[in-house]
């Protein structure tokens, strides 16, 4: 089940990069996910060869992806949210560039589990953050008919939870790890699930933004 869950994974990773190439009427909200949809290929290729095949330790690129991943939220959110909220986006950049030097550095006797739980956490009240200031300017404008129409409700759905979820397993993986290795294995699969939810979400976000061009004006 782990290894169908994970190729499953994989193949709906580039799916997204291939419908932003294959169709040129893409609105400036499918555009906005192109650089996360471009991480999820980088990410699915790296697993699939380095990880896979070659058996690298992923630690690091746990850390790495973390930090790229943040990035192209927060590309995602600073173009919905037209560049305002300046004060948010300084205190949460912030934050995790502080965080994530910090943890990099060693200087907390913590496992790197536990540290990318601590980076993890901070990404999704970014997230939840955001979403929240984005449905907010959204109401107010009241330009957009139906929510599910629109290819951002998709997007941010995906987030919520896909982060939402990923924090619950970092923070109790590495205590769960060091009592039954068996429940640990069953939290990676809910992982994967985590995952393929996202990237399902966002294929039919970036499906929506094609079929039907809206207007955002949060």
């Amino acid at each position: 089940m782990f290894e169908i869950l994970l190729y499953f994974a994989y193949i709906l990773s580039i799916v997204p990069v291939i419908m932003l190439k294959s169709r040129k009427n893409n609105t400036g909200e499918t555009f906005v996910i192109k650089p996360f949809a471009w991480l999820l290929v980088i990410a699915a290729f790296y697993e699939f060869f380095v990880t896979g095949i070659l058996s690298i330790p992923k630690s690091v690129w746990f850390r790495i992806y973390g930090l790229l991943e943040f990035t192209c939220v927060f590309y995602l959110l600073f173009f919905l949210l037209k560049k305002k909220y300046k004060a948010y986006f300084y205190v949460f950049g912030g934050i995790y560039l502080i965080m994530f030097v910090l943890l990099s550095c060693g200087l907390f006797s913590i496992s790197s589990l536990t540290a990318d739980a601590y980076l993890l956490l901070v990404a999704t009240l970014f997230v939840f953050s955001g979403a929240i200031l984005w449905f907010k300017n959204l109401l107010t404008s009241l330009t957009v008919p139906s929510l599910t129409g629109h290819p951002v409700f998709y997007f941010i759905s995906g987030f919520i939870i896909y982060f939402s979820g990923s924090v619950f397993l970092f923070l109790t993986a590495d205590l769960i790890l060091k009592n039954d290795q068996l429940a640990l294995s069953k939290f990676w699969n809910l992982s994967i699930v985590l995952n393929i939810i996202l990237r399902l979400l966002l294929i039919i976000g970036i499906w929506k933004g094609q079929q039907k061009s809206v207007q955002y004006s949060g």
